[in-house]
């Protein structure tokens, strides 16, 4: 399970990730949460959980700050 972030720059990290957790093929079943409905994931993971939430903050992120 996989969070997407809204950041861009997050969001670029994570996919680049699930790319090559997607090449090595590892896990059995890659499920992502993302806080926008998307369809350029489906290549990538088995299943997206849209939250509908664009203007969801990244909480987490204070921490790194």
């Amino acid at each position: 399970m996989s969070y997407l972030s809204l950041d861009k720059r997050r969001l670029n990290y994570e996919l680049d990730l699930l790319e090559e957790i997607n090449r090595k093929q590892l896990g059995k079943l890659r499920a992502v949460v993302s806080p926008e409905a998307t369809d350029h994931l489906g290549h990538l993971v088995d299943s997206v959980f849209p939250l509908h939430a664009p203007n969801l903050r990244d909480e987490y992120a204070r921490l790194w700050m």
